[in-house]
């Protein structure tokens, strides 16, 4: 579990905090704050879901027993919102009933928490959570634009070899060198060919298509 001082070098997450009680609200906020998170409040169900829908969030923090939309109908609807599905989620209520846990879970929370909170573990716990959402972004990055950018950049490396082979070639005569790094660079447009596959054509690279000069010529021979 990261500890709050861990988690300060690392990029804030984005928390919202729904609770009718604007004292509640406060507290939690100055904790995530102080942690280096973004504290969001919301003093209603449908306000945390307006909050929710517009924006990108990593993690919610809901009362159950609000006006309007009730805590368990908010979680409902966050985890049916495409963007917030994995999201962690915590009901924060001064319920203690086995009922309630049961209920938030089954509807979705990721975890059950009583007032009052322990401040003394709050932060580390919280802190864990924000890992655990940013883990669940990074399982869920779009396959396709993860395949090709990694092709893209195998693309570009093998150009920058090659520009580089012909730069060496070009001062010191150096063929074998030069050669070497050609080898490298086709071998990483290769690579780069059959990691995106057959799906889509290949981006041409008018760097990857230039010969390298002839080492005699280079030599003024």
């Amino acid at each position: 579990m990261l500890s709050a001082k861990q988690f300060q070098s690392k990029p804030g997450g984005t928390v919202v905090i729904v609770d009718d009680d604007p004292i509640v609200r406060s507290l939690i906020a100055d904790r995530i704050t102080s942690i280096g998170g973004k504290a969001l409040e919301a003093a209603d169900g449908v306000s945390g879901l307006s909050i929710i829908s517009r924006q990108p969030i990593d993690l919610a923090l809901v009362d159950l027993e609000m006006p309007g939309l009730h805590g368990l109908d908010l979680v409902r609807c966050i985890r049916g919102l495409p963007r917030a599905r994995h999201i962690p989620i915590v009901v924060i209520t001064s319920r203690v009933d086995n009922k309630a846990v049961q209920e938030s879970l089954a509807a979705g929370a990721t975890a059950y928490l009583t007032k009052p909170l322990h401040w003394s573990t709050f932060s580390s716990y919280i802190c864990h959570l924000l890992q655990l959402s940013t883990n669940a972004k990074l399982a869920n990055v779009d396959p396709e634009g993860l395949r090709f950018a990694t092709h893209s950049t195998l693309v570009s490396s093998a150009a920058a070899l090659k520009r580089i082979a012909a730069r060496l070639l070009l001062r010191s005569g150096n063929d074998e060198t030069s050669t070497d790094l050609c080898q490298v660079s086709d071998q990483l447009t290769e690579a780069a060919s059959r990691f995106i596959g057959e799906r889509q054509p290949l981006p041409k690279s008018p760097d990857n298509d230039a010969k390298v000069p002839d080492a005699s010529a280079a030599n003024g021979g």
